[in-house]
């Protein structure tokens, strides 16, 4: 199982996605809430 780490959001695991993802920060002294969606289960790496 490949995983891929991304900021904020840690260890996905790039062949079993959820479908939604979400995370609190704090930028330019502001806490603000991003979110990450995606449509299909699996990613394709390219390296």
């Amino acid at each position: 199982m490949a995983e891929y780490f991304l900021p904020h959001f840690g260890k996905l695991q790039t062949d079993n996605l959820e479908e939604y993802y979400d995370a609190d920060i704090e930028f330019n002294g502001n806490e603000i809430q991003i979110d990450l969606n995606f449509e299909k289960k699996r990613l394709t790496l390219k390296l």
